[in-house]
């Protein structure tokens, strides 16, 4: 069993894979100025649902990176059941093989998955510098 086989058991309860809550997801949003119209690019996204928490509130348009193909499927599923399909995707791979530009995105997001792209140094710098 791989390290993703793994956290995809472990984490198979959890819809927030990080301790972290609504309410403080919320306080990212405010820090983060989101408001309609909107593109954000979430690093690490999981099983997407900071997105859908972001996109039912806000009229955004979002795109989840994620390692995980077991979360990237989840987050696909329980997006297209919240019908928010046409406001959010999902792509499935290494954040530093993401083909579009960082810069095209008004906010860009990594909540505890700074290893998704390497120190927390170089995700700063990564995710400022596209």
């Amino acid at each position: 069993m791989n390290f993703l086989e793994f956290f995809a058991i472990a984490e198979q309860d959890r819809d927030i894979l990080n301790p972290i809550g609504p309410e403080k997801l919320e306080k990212v949003a405010a820090y983060a100025g989101l408001r309609d119209g909107l593109s954000v690019l979430d690093v690490g996204s999981g099983k997407g649902a900071l997105l859908r928490q972001w996109a039912r509130n806000w009229d955004i348009r979002g795109v989840g990176l994620e390692l995980n193909p077991a979360f990237v499927q989840q987050a696909r599923e329980l997006t297209q059941a919240a019908g928010l399909t046409e406001k959010l995707s999902f792509w499935e791979g290494k954040a530093l093989d993401f083909p579009v530009k960082v810069a095209g995105y008004d906010v860009v997001v990594c909540l505890g998955a700074t290893f998704a792209i390497g120190t927390f140094s170089e995700a700063v710098a990564w995710m400022g510098a596209q």
